[in-house]
């Protein structure tokens, strides 16, 4: 290899065993800063600020990453124990999976990648390697020491990181080098929102340098950061977060990005190993999936000028490792269809999107039987500056956030299994695009909590079966368009438009407006084949003098059932018969006084 320039290291905060690396991929291959070298973010919103590769700089190990090994042709194919390991198509696969056996990655060159959906002609890849320590290349290069502070030894496991640059070989290299940031880590930690103590403090382990004492607040798998990335905030207060994006940025080395190492997190001690990458390698028994925290996900670009973040895109893709050899060797569980979310989670993100990722008819997201999934705000930022007052100064948090709108586009089929909740709430939307799909089962809840919006548009389809239901709580919103597919499918099926309830879209949200329909919603489900209701609370409701056979739903303001509650019926007994199936659901209370009886084999749900 022949080099026409050198470079004279002077710094004693930079480590030469790491910049050697860093300049040399510049010389190799016009390599782009990532893991947040020289401050740059580039089309992206948040940096990395730990990991592995040649551009790592005075963070992690020494490595190139996989995806460098294979565009320097270094890893003429990708392999896994010499077995093909590039799923590049959006294959279904069986009950197993795919299955591979990852040896070390720097001994064998062993890796993994799989194409994450995006919009067409969008690349990104996951990568997956199998990190040993069997080599030099492959340790902390601070040793056991960073700014003279002490820090644990790497522990081995595997690595998982998003790449959105090039997916063939034959790239002109030198554009590369305007495209930086295009790296990120999922970290075993998780992505949560964080809080920070408003002082910063001056750390020895940022030698010398000041930081702020940050808090974990709540699990965020797709719009939060983790403590390997520089936390995003308006940290001097002066109304926007700084940041200079974009591709001619990226090569910008002084560029004013508002970010900040976590240094000191929750009550955990002053210690670098949050900048050093070593707590970021998954471990035995460890899945990576679409219920988990983190989750596989693309990395949107940010477009400064509409303040908003491009869509993350739902996936199947998931990993699991299986077993863990004592030679160290992993046996690796990868699928690209696996959509149960059988476990509570919590999505935000300015624009989160469902395409058909099965490709065979099966649902795209399949929610769990009780299982709870909450469309909410973010608590992390997502946008430098507030649209709505952006020379305002201000310290909250929220000015900075676009709210989330999940949007099912065509081809998409999501599925609520029985005695499953959807909630969306806090200026979050759902929408139901032309051609796709949204089925409630028995017993589930779609739950439009107050500011939360349901947008149905004209073409979408929207099926509810057996004793499941949509409410539309006291300041939630509903839009539905003519022309959307609304089928109530049991006589207990049911929309069910709570006092306060709104019309239309939330203007506070990130969703467009629609055409929603003029026409009393109540009367909606008449022009469809529904068998249920849309049902309103507009009154209070007494049940008296009864005997119910068959099945009813009964609601009001408040519901008072017995058998002398009212004088404008005749007293009698409330009697629910063998076989029937009755639900009362108040907007207040539901009040059971004496005379109410179930008999064996009849059912009361009080809602």
């Amino acid at each position: 290899m022949l080099t026409s320039d050198g470079f004279t290291h002077m710094s004693p905060r930079i480590y030469p065993i790491s910049m050697f690396p860093h300049e040399l991929g510049h010389e190799l291959y016009s390599g782009p800063h990532y893991n947040g070298g020289n401050g740059v973010v580039g089309e992206y919103f948040y940096a990395p600020s730990a990991g592995w590769g040649m551009m790592s700089f005075i963070h992690g190990a020494s490595c190139a990453l996989g995806w460098e090994r294979y565009i320097l042709d270094w890893t003429p194919e990708i392999r896994a124990n010499g077995i093909p390991s590039d799923i590049s198509a959006y294959a279904n696969t069986n009950e197993d999976g795919y299955i591979f056996t990852l040896r070390d990655y720097i001994t064998t060159g062993d890796a993994i990648r799989i194409r994450i959906p995006t919009r067409d002609s969008i690349y990104q890849y996951l990568w997956l390697e199998n990190h040993q320590c069997k080599s030099v290349f492959d340790k902390n290069v601070h040793d056991s020491k960073f700014c003279e502070q002490p820090i644990e030894e790497s522990k081995k496991g595997l690595v998982a990181y998003v790449e959105a640059y090039s997916h063939v070989k034959d790239t002109n290299w030198i554009d590369l080098f305007y495209h930086g940031n295009g790296v990120r880590w999922l970290h075993r930690g998780g992505n949560h929102d964080f809080s920070f103590d408003p002082t910063p403090n001056n750390y020895t382990s940022l030698c010398g340098g000041q930081g702020y004492h940050f808090h974990t607040k709540q699990p965020n798998p797709i719009g939060g950061q983790n403590v390997g990335e520089y936390i995003r905030h308006d940290f001097n207060n002066d109304g926007h977060i700084d940041y200079e994006g974009g591709a001619e940025h990226s090569e910008n080395n002084s560029a004013k990005n508002e970010f900040n190492d976590v240094v000191q997190l929750d009550d955990r001690p002053e210690t670098p190993q949050f900048i050093t990458g070593s707590q970021m390698y998954f471990q035995r028994g460890d899945k990576v999936g679409i219920s988990t925290n983190p989750c596989v996900m693309n990395i949107p670009k940010y477009n400064s000028s509409t303040y908003k973040m491009e869509d993350f895109y739902l996936n199947g893709i998931s990993f699991e490792i299986l077993e863990w050899n004592n030679n160290g060797d992993m046996r690796v569980r990868i699928k690209t269809d696996d959509v149960s979310v059988n476990k509570d989670t919590r999505w935000t993100g300015a624009s989160i999107a469902l395409t058909d990722i099965t490709h065979d008819g099966r649902p795209d997201v399949d929610v769990e039987p009780s299982v709870c999934v909450t469309i909410d705000k973010s608590g992390t930022p997502n946008r430098h500056k507030n649209p709505a007052n952006p020379n305002q100064t201000s310290s909250v948090v929220s000015d900075f956030i676009t709210p989330t709108t999940l949007t099912c586009r065509e081809g998409s089929y999501f599925r609520q299994k029985n005695s499953s909740t959807i909630v969306v709430q806090k200026q979050s939307t759902l929408v139901l695009e032309a051609g796709s799909v949204y089925e409630i089962d028995d017993n589930a809840l779609l739950d439009i909590k107050e500011s939360g919006t349901l947008h149905v548009k004209s073409g979408a389809t929207l099926r509810i079966y057996g004793t499941g239901r949509i409410d539309i709580q006291n300041g939630g919103y509903i839009c539905v368009e003519d022309g959307a597919n609304i089928l109530l499918s049991d006589s207990l099926s049911s929309i069910n438009l709570h006092n306060g309830y709104l019309t239309g879209v939330n203007p506070n949200g990130s969703a467009e407006a629609g055409n929603c329909t003029s026409s009393d919603l109540t009367d909606y489900a008449l022009t469809t084949p529904s068998n249920g209701m849309v049902r309103e609370y507009t009154d209070d409701n007494y049940i008296q003098n009864i005997t119910y056979r068959h099945t009813a739903y009964e609601t009001g303001t408040t519901v008072t059932a017995g058998e002398r509650v009212t004088t404008a019926k005749p007293y009698g007994k409330v009697i629910v018969e063998n076989g029937a199936n009755v639900i009362w659901d108040g907007d207040g209370d539901v009040r059971l006084e004496p005379g109410v009886e179930v008999k064996y084999g009849g059912r009361l749900e009080i809602r």
